[in-house]
């Protein structure tokens, strides 16, 4: 038997899709990622202060894929 479903994640999605581009709308992509940027750099919101804690690319001890040589 299928039960209703309370809550549409694909609905969700598509619903922040939209109130994003409409946000975004007129911006070049590097507007766009300057003021994410600046969102998570300033931001109190729990996802910020996320990427805030976790080493940069730059300050990492670890090689990353730029080390690997491929052949």
């Amino acid at each position: 038997m299928k039960k209703n479903k309370s809550f549409d994640c694909v609905q969700m999605k598509y619903e922040l899709q939209a109130r994003m581009a409409k946000k975004y709308e007129g911006l070049t992509d590097e507007e766009i990622a300057r003021r994410r940027r600046e969102w998570l750099e300033k931001s109190d919101d729990p996802l910020a202060k996320w990427w805030r804690s976790i080493p940069s690319p730059q300050t990492s001890s670890s090689k990353g894929f730029d080390a690997v040589k491929t052949q």
